[in-house]
């Protein structure tokens, strides 16, 4: 049985884009095999979006404007 890791990036802080580069390391190096991935967005108005690893690579305007529709 796999183990869930639930990452949570950005927020409402002055250091929102730094976090979005460990997350997507994370992502990128977490065995697959293992462990069920969840990516959490968590935006500058602190809603908390559902992601995949896949739009965490994404320009970090393209993210925003995504995760702000």
């Amino acid at each position: 049985m796999k183990k869930k890791v639930i990452v949570l990036c950005g927020g409402n802080s002055s250091e929102h884009e730094v976090s979005l580069k460990p997350a997507k390391n994370i992502s990128d190096s977490l065995n697959q095999d293992k462990y069920n991935l969840s990516i959490m967005y968590i935006s500058k108005s602190e809603e908390v979006i559902p992601i995949s690893a896949k739009t965490l690579s994404l320009d970090k305007s393209k993210l925003h404007k995504i995760c702000t529709l």
